[in-house]
């Protein structure tokens, strides 16, 4: 592949690393890239997205198999309560943790280990002759959820450029449905028929796709840069500068971002004044998220269930709201690509309330 290949190259023909560091910042660097999906940003799409729709298949199997587990394990009313609740749970704290996780060793690794995680929950669920058993499982998944949630996007937008971020985010929650339909098929068509704990241990065969995972994606260059490790930030930077087919290292940078300044470098009484400035949108956009994860899952888990309970086919629900998750994903696409993301944000915010 291109981005493979790429290192050989760069040794022939990059320029010291003492004049790079002087030149150009790493975030000024990607934002001069050309608003397009290259082939480095399509390859890390498909390789994000395939994990993103693991977490999503897990999510929606360990839902909709719950019923079975309740009557092979036999669980009082109030174990059924917290089991149901116990994978949230796990997730509440899972974010958090692996936020402080990779922002200490990066963003790939912390990627690594939340799937890990996930599909190491499955296994405990799986092997579990008891409610408090299951219960640990499904907390044990919840951590990897939430942890994997956060760094694939945050790798995300640290390896991309600016104006193409929306972009690439709405694309790779595009693989959420993917992953959802495919959940259901495992819930309703394979766990029947293989019996629950099978099907559950089939799923965790997807762990090995953590190891495409780690040889596959290239750590946050601006992660790298901002724990002093300039010479890898500046070498993945060349990497995706090459396979971007930009002419020339840091060519369209304008000069008012020319310089480079690492965290470290920055000076303490900044780095207070720029957390507090923070604080107040840091909250309301927790909040926003809150709402908007609780709506999303009582419309794509819950209100299946109970329209099921009508008589209405699971499957042809999910599906219907697989392609409409498909085709929520293109409208964002095209609204950030419009106009900025804080005004798409509203907009959006207003149809779900019309909604």
């Amino acid at each position: 592949m291109r981005y493979q290949n790429a290192e050989s190259y760069l040794h022939q023909n990059s320029f010291p690393f003492s004049s790079r560091k002087l030149t150009y910042s790493v975030d000024a660097r990607l934002n001069a890239l050309e608003p397009r999906l290259s082939w480095f940003y399509i390859r890390l799409l498909v390789f994000t997205g395939v994990a993103w729709a693991i977490q999503a298949a897990e999510l929606v199997l360990l839902i909709f198999t719950q019923s079975l587990v309740a009557n092979d394990i036999g669980m009082g009313e109030s174990v059924l309560d917290i089991h149901n609740a116990s994978i949230f749970m796990g997730s509440t704290i899972g974010g958090p943790v692996f936020g402080h996780v990779a922002d200490r060793f990066g963003r790939r690794i912390t990627l690594v280990i939340a799937m890990v995680f996930t599909l190491g929950g499955l296994v405990v669920s799986a092997a579990a002759n008891a409610g408090y058993l299951l219960i640990i499982g499904r907390i044990i998944a919840g951590l990897g959820f939430g942890g994997q949630h956060s760094a694939t996007v945050v790798l995300i937008q640290e390896l991309a450029p600016r104006s193409i971020r929306g972009r690439l985010i709405s694309l790779l929650d595009a693989f959420t449905g993917i992953g959802g339909l495919i959940g259901v098929a495992l819930a309703f068509a394979l766990a029947p028929w293989l019996e629950w704990r099978i099907t559950y241990l089939v799923v965790c065969g997807f762990v090995l796709y953590a190891l495409v995972l780690w040889f596959t994606m290239p750590e946050s260059p601006r992660w790298l840069a901002s724990v002093g490790r300039t010479e890898e930030a500046f070498d993945i930077v060349e990497k995706i500068e090459l396979v971007h087919c930009l002419k020339s290292a840091g060519e369209n940078v304008p000069k008012e971002n020319l310089g480079f300044m690492s965290v470290q470098e920055v000076p303490s009484s900044a780095v207070k004044s720029s957390r507090l400035k923070r604080l107040f949108p840091t909250l309301i956009l927790w909040t926003l998220w809150i709402a908007v994860t609780l709506s999303s899952y009582s419309l794509g888990v819950y209100v299946p269930i109970l329209i099921g309970f009508k008589g209405y086919n699971v499957f042809a629900s999910w599906s219907t709201i697989g392609w409409l998750d498909l085709s929520q994903q293109q409208e964002f696409w095209t609204l950030t690509d419009c106009i900025v993301a804080s005004l798409s944000l509203v907009l959006l915010l207003q149809l779900s309330l019309l909604y």
